[in-house]
C-alpha cells in the first residue's frame, strides 16, 4: 500500500493549492442567491465577527514574506524519474487530484486545458485520484482504503508517489452537517490540517460557503507559524499550502472578480459541475497556476528561476473588463483571447493600450493571455 501522498511522510509536496467553489444544495434554479458575501469581497469588514479576505489581515494578496519563501520553496519542484531521482529531461512532475466526484470533474477540465497550453512546462503530468463519495474524514487516515485508489491510479498512468509533488485538494468533511460559524469552519481546518491540505465544496448551503474559511484559516495558521505548521527543513511536518482560485459566488451574483454561477452549471444533483460549470471552475484553476509566481519554474517553464525582489514586480500586463469592453496593457506582447470551448475570440500584437470591443461577443467567461499572463475574465 502506498503511503498518503498527503500525509506526514510526504514532505516532497512543495506546493500545495486550495481552491472553494460554490455549490446548490439542491437543483432548485428559482432559488438562486443566499445573500452571502464572497470571503473575497469582505475585506473592509468581518462575517460574524471573523475577519474576511483569503489572507490575513482582509488581503486577497499572500503577505509578501510569504510570497517571496514559497517562490524560493517551488525551486525545489523538479522533473523527476520513478525511484525520485532529478531529470529535467525525461523526468515528470505529477500534479494529483484529490477530491469528491465534484473535484473529479473539475480536475479532468483543468488537465484538459493545461496540456493544451503552449507555455505549460512539457513535464507536468496531471493524475485524478477523485473518487466519488470521498470526504476528508476517509481521507486524512493514511491506511483508508482511499490511498489504495491513489495509488492504483498513478501505477495505471505510468508514475509513482516520488512524482507527486504538488497537489489540488478540493474537499469536505461529509460525515458533518455542523453550520455553526466559526466552529464548523475550525472543525474543518482541523481535518484539513490532518489530511495536510485544504479546500472545500459543500455537500448543502451553508457549508459550501463555510468551508472556504476553514481553508483560509488552515492557511493562515502557516503563514502565522503555528507549531506543527513548518513546511521546510528537519522540522516540516506538513506540505506548503496556499489557495488557488475561489470560486465561490452567491449564485448568478458576481463576486468581486466577475465570476457567478448558473443553475446551468450543476448536475441535477445540484453539487457536481456539469461540463459546462466544470469548463469555467478547471479554466480558472489553470489561470491561477499560471499566474502564480510560484509556480514559475515548475508550472511554466523547464528551467527553475532565481528568486529576487524583482519578480515580485508584476511586468506590467494589464487586463481590464469594462461593459463591452476589452483594455490590454503590455509594453510589448502578443496576446489573446479565447472563449472556454477554446475557440480564439482575437489574437494580435499589444504596445501600449489596446481597446477591444466585446458587443459581439455572447455573456460567457473568457480567458485572456498577455504575454505570459492569463487572466480569467466574464462578459455579463
Amino acid at each position: 500500500m502506498m503511503v498518503g501522498v498527503m500525509s506526514r511522510a510526504m514532505l516532497t509536496l512543495s506546493l500545495l493549492c486550495c481552491m472553494d467553489s460554490a455549490s446548490w444544495a439542491q437543483k432548485n434554479c428559482d432559488a438562486v442567491s443566499s445573500g452571502r458575501k464572497p470571503l473575497t469581497d469582505v475585506t473592509g469588514s468581518t462575517w460574524n465577527g471573523v475577519v474576511g479576505g483569503l489572507y490575513p489581515d482582509a488581503s486577497n494578496d499572500r503577505p509578501y514574506d510569504q510570497h517571496l519563501a514559497f517562490q524560493e520553496h517551488a525551486l525545489g519542484v523538479h522533473a523527476v524519474r520513478a525511484d525520485g531521482t532529478v531529470d529535467k529531461v525525461n523526468g515528470k512532475i505529477v500534479v494529483l487530484g484529490v477530491g469528491s466526484s465534484d473535484a473529479k470533474v473539475i480536475f479532468d477540465c483543468l488537465a484538459d486545458v493545461s496540456l493544451k497550453d503552449s507555455i505549460r512546462n512539457r513535464t507536468v503530468r496531471f493524475v485524478n485520484g477523485c473518487r466519488t463519495g470521498l470526504g476528508v474524514q476517509q481521507a486524512m487516515l493514511p491506511l483508508n482504503d482511499y490511498w489504495d485508489h491513489v495509488a492504483t491510479e498513478l501505477a495505471d498512468s505510468g508514475y509513482t508517489s516520488s512524482q507527486v509533488q504538488i497537489a489540488w485538494v478540493m474537499i469536505e468533511d461529509t460525515d458533518n452537517a455542523d453550520t455553526a460559524f466559526p466552529r464548523a469552519a475550525r472543525e474543518l481546518a482541523n481535518k484539513l490540517y490532518m489530511l495536510s491540505a485544504g479546500q472545500s465544496l459543500g455537500l448543502a448551503s451553508p457549508r459550501d460557503y463555510i468551508n472556504a474559511w476553514g481553508a483560509k484559516m488552515l492557511v493562515e495558521g502557516q503563514i502565522s507559524r503555528k507549531v506543527g505548521f513548518a513546511y521546510e527543513g528537519i522540522g516540516a511536518v506538513i506540505p506548503a499550502v496556499t489557495w488557488s482560485a475561489y470560486l465561490w459566488a452567491d449564485g448568478d451574483t458576481p463576486n468581486s472578480d466577475g465570476l457567478s454561477w448558473t443553475c446551468e452549471d450543476f448536475q441535477d444533483d445540484g453539487i457536481t459541475p456539469s461540463l459546462q460549470g466544470a469548463k469555467k471552475a478547471g479554466a480558472l484553476v489553470h489561470a491561477s497556476f499560471i499566474n502564480d509566481e510560484s509556480a514559475t519554474g515548475w508550472f511554466t517553464n523547464k528551467t527553475a528561476v532565481s528568486v529576487d525582489e524583482s519578480l515580485c514586480i508584476r511586468s506590467g500586463n494589464g487586463v481590464v473588463s469594462r461593459g463591452s469592453e476589452l483594455v490590454l496593457t503590455s509594453e510589448n506582447s502578443e496576446a489573446a483571447v479565447s472563449d472556454i470551448q477554446g475557440r480564439c475570440m482575437w489574437r494580435g500584437h499589444v504596445s501600449g493600450e489596446l481597446v477591444l470591443s466585446t458587443v459581439a461577443w455572447p455573456p460567457a467567461l473568457y480567458v485572456v493571455r498577455v504575454g505570459t499572463q492569463t487572466t480569467a475574465i466574464v462578459r455579463p
